[in-house]
């Protein structure tokens, strides 16, 4: 679990984050890594090294979040 306690919103206001969601890392056979967060449909990302791909997330994380 990774725990996102703040986002902005699409108004730029800064917002608490009560929850936790779980995020899945997969290793791709081509190189590289696919990461998603199950409990937010499509939200989804990718990066070279498992550091780049959980930066990636957060950074989908706050854009999914913040469109809601």
């Amino acid at each position: 679990m990774v725990k996102y306690p703040t986002f902005y919103n699409k108004y730029g206001e800064k917002m608490t984050l009560k929850n936790n969601f779980h995020i899945v890392l997969e290793k791709q056979e081509e190189g590289g890594y696919t990461v998603y967060v199950p409990e937010l449909p499509g939200c989804i990302s990718q990066g070279e090294t498992e550091k780049e791909s959980l930066s990636n997330i957060q950074e989908a994380i706050n854009l999914y979040l913040s469109e809601l």
